[in-house]
């Protein structure tokens, strides 16, 4: 068995009738002989050390992506991880990639553009800022601004320019 490449690449929201938070989780894999690839998610920061994961779904060797449509509390971190195995092996687990569950319905007040992705997005004080682009976005509250990427909000379009906005 060939090593399992990347982490999650994308834990991106789906939104849609019928779907109200549900997350797309995807990952790249550098082998052919995998017979079941195995998803995590353990509630908490990636970077905390006391994590405790739980599998989620076992799937058939060959799957690159999981939607995971159970319902979450709102503005909580999450923490996914994923594996494969063939018949004699099984990879390490992936680099985790992390998952906040955006609040619903946003914060009263209009948005104010504030950073192209991989900019620094600056105010002062507390704010709810978004990252994405039309449609597909992650939220957090911060304080004293912020670096507008994926590390920090999570990829909700995965290969798509995003931005930041605050209010």
């Amino acid at each position: 068995m060939r090593k399992l490449i990347g982490a999650l690449l994308a834990a991106a929201l789906l939104a849609g009738p019928g779907i109200a938070h549900a997350r797309i989780a995807s990952w790249t894999l550098n082998s052919s002989d995998e017979t079941s690839v195995e998803l995590e998610r353990a509630v908490g920061a990636c970077a905390s050390p006391d994590l405790v994961f739980v599998s989620i779904a076992f799937m058939p060797g060959g799957t690159t992506e999981y939607v995971d449509d159970e319902p979450l509390p709102e503005g909580q971190p999450y923490c996914y991880r994923v594996r494969v195995r063939n018949l004699v092996a099984e990879s390490p687990w992936s680099e985790p990639a992390e998952w906040l569950e955006p609040m619903m319905p946003p914060l009263k007040g209009s948005w104010t553009f504030c950073a192209l992705e991989y900019k620094s997005c600056s105010f002062s004080g507390t704010r709810e800022v978004r990252f994405g682009v039309d449609g597909a976005y992650v939220q957090r509250v911060v304080s004293d601004g912020t670096a507008c990427t994926a590390t920090v909000f999570g990829d909700p379009a995965f290969g798509t320019p995003k931005h930041c906005d605050y209010r």
